[in-house]
């Protein structure tokens, strides 16, 4: 079965690499490897022509995002929306993770309203170096985002200002055309308001999530799902909780295609890095950033990029989506003879099979395939890229402070829903899906997660062992 088979496969199962990722994934955050890539330096904004609507998406002039980089340097990924519901009485403006709320059109040429905003989703996600970097020495020779930190405030708390006074200075140098100081990506002190239109945000050192992945089994279709609980503990006291599903119990793991393993979520600690747009050449789907725009040449290639500046070629023969779903076919068939070899081992007259050679045609079908995958239901291509088998974010559950193979993050599947419930309320809820071993929750639960700073780099989280139930 091809690699990009996998958008098909998707309602049955998602795509996490529990046995066969975790080298290529660490790779490619460590050494920047050619799968991986982050948004810098451009807002996700949709293209509307020149009216702008008096709600929905609304693109930003590129003067306005010349004066945001050229402060900020790398920019978080991030959408603009007219939409005064999302603002409580009184503000402005309001953001979460991913979007900037606005009242109008006319809001969106405010740099310094924009520039507040942009400085809380930096907070939120960690997407943002150290010292206002910009945008030509945060790039590597490759055209990838280089690895930055952020300074790390003292436990102390000398010389820490509130979020809101980084938001309001951070909007201050914008309009004077100055470099961002370093942003916080924890709040000052219990209590503080991390957003003035959410919910207080807390510390990751405060913060303690407990996964009981094996709570109970309910039963969708012809299909039974283990499901559990990510409980919320915040200085040591039940604040929340969110459903989640991870991999099914001990004993019900199974081989996947593409060398895959199914298997349950391993109990012990865990430790969350910053929020990522995963990439991964082991699922071919996920070789493209969630967001990245994409684009047909001449020759009806198609390229994807995540900064409007540096292109790669996804199809065609040796592209990297191309090269990801050939490999993946190559792993299914050297899995099936090794899985055909053990099953007669020993049987009087069984000769150990090979894997089957790939041929030109499988090769062609594959590229055909690949091609296929970049477009919608309607034959059309994509702008954005939001097949990623990851979702929008992920968080890798690092282990001895080592990244893992498991991450909590969504699905494509459960994205789309989650916009087609918000556009139409009668639709059903997401239901969740057991993993090949990560952490799935839905996407409106992630978005809350991240705004009151439950899903952020440094938070501490346990996994509990199957069968037991939660407070």
């Amino acid at each position: 079965m091809g690699g990009f088979e996998a958008k098909q496969r998707r309602s049955d199962q998602d795509h996490e690499a529990v046995t066969s990722h975790s080298d290529t994934i660490a790779e490619q955050h460590d050494a920047g490897d050619a799968g991986n890539h982050a948004r810098a330096g451009q807002a996700l904004v949709k293209r509307l022509g020149d009216a702008q609507p008096s709600t929905g998406p609304v693109q930003l002039a590129p003067a306005i995002l010349a004066r945001l980089a050229a402060s900020f340097g790398t920019l978080p990924a991030f959408e603009v929306i007219i939409d005064a519901s999302k603002i409580p009485a009184g503000g402005r403006a309001a953001s979460d993770g991913t979007h900037i709320y606005l009242h109008d059109a006319s809001d969106a040429a405010d740099v310094s309203l924009l520039a507040h905003e942009v400085a809380h989703i930096i907070q939120i996600t960690g997407g943002h170096a150290a010292g206002g970097l910009d945008a030509s020495t945060s790039m590597s020779a490759s055209g990838e985002l280089s690895s930055h930190t952020v300074e790390a405030h003292d436990e102390t708390g000398a010389g820490r200002r509130s979020i809101e006074e980084e938001a309001d200075q951070a909007a201050a140098d914008v309009a004077a055309g100055r470099k961002i100081a370093d942003l916080s990506t924890t709040p000052i002190a219990e209590g503080d308001v991390y957003l003035q239109e959410t919910p207080g945000r807390v510390s990751a050192k405060s913060v303690h999530l407990v996964l009981f992945p094996g709570e109970t089994t309910v039963k969708v279709g012809r299909r039974h799902i283990t499901m559990g609980h990510l409980y919320v503990y915040v200085t040591g006291k039940l604040a929340a909780s969110y459903e989640a599903a991870g991999g099914p119990p001990p004993g019900k793991g199974r081989a996947d295609h593409g060398g895959h393993t199914i298997g349950d979520t391993p109990a012990g600690d865990y430790t969350l890095a910053r929020a990522e747009h995963v990439t991964t050449s082991n699922w071919p789907m996920s070789v493209i950033p969630w967001g990245a725009t994409l684009r047909e040449r001449a020759d009806h290639e198609i390229e994807y990029s995540s900064d409007g500046r540096n292109w790669q070629t996804a199809t065609g023969i040796h592209g990297t989506v191309t090269r990801a779903s050939i490999l993946y076919e190559e792993r299914d068939r050297a899995q099936a003879a090794a899985t055909a070899n053990k099953k007669h081992a020993g049987e009087r007259g069984w000769k150990p099979v090979r894997p089957a050679p790939l041929t030109d045609d499988d090769k062609q079908k594959l590229v055909e395939g690949t091609r296929a995958a970049m477009n919608d239901s309607s034959g059309s291509l994509l702008t954005e890229w939001n097949q990623n088998d990851f979702g929008n974010w992920g968080f890798d559950m690092m282990s001895s402070g080592s990244r893992s193979p498991y991450f909590v993050h969504t699905t494509p599947e459960d994205e789309q829903a989650t916009v087609e419930r918000e556009a139409d309320p009668s639709k059903p809820d997401v239901q969740l899906q057991n993993s090949h071993g990560c952490v799935h929750i839905k996407p409106a639960d992630r978005a809350d997660m991240m705004t009151r700073g439950f899903l952020q780099g440094g938070v501490k989280m346990t996994v509990k062992k199957y069968g037991v139930v939660g407070p």
